[in-house]
């Protein structure tokens, strides 16, 4: 479980710039246990949220810098997708 929580905490560390104030939509990315893909087949409330952004455009206008810095598919998701919540 420490190791789920210090992977996530490093993907957050990779990404520079700062995060919105309160943010509208999140880059995710499944968590890293499978390399270089990551789970991607877990439920969205499993991914490691990255970053929020108050604008979809923003959100999408990194996603390209996240996948390559990240080296695993990443998606932008609204922060009131009722995926994101644990099951």
């Amino acid at each position: 479980m420490k190791l789920r929580r210090g992977a996530a905490l490093a993907l957050i560390l990779i990404l520079d710039g700062c995060a919105a104030t309160h943010p509208v939509w999140l880059i995710a990315a499944p968590v890293s246990s499978d390399f270089p893909a990551g789970q991607a087949d877990a439920p969205l409330s499993k991914w490691a949220r990255i970053r929020g952004y108050d604008y979809l455009d923003d959100c999408k206008s990194r996603l390209l810098d996240a996948q390559n810095r990240l080296q695993r598919p990443v998606t932008c998701v609204a922060v009131d997708n009722p995926q994101l919540k644990n099951n």
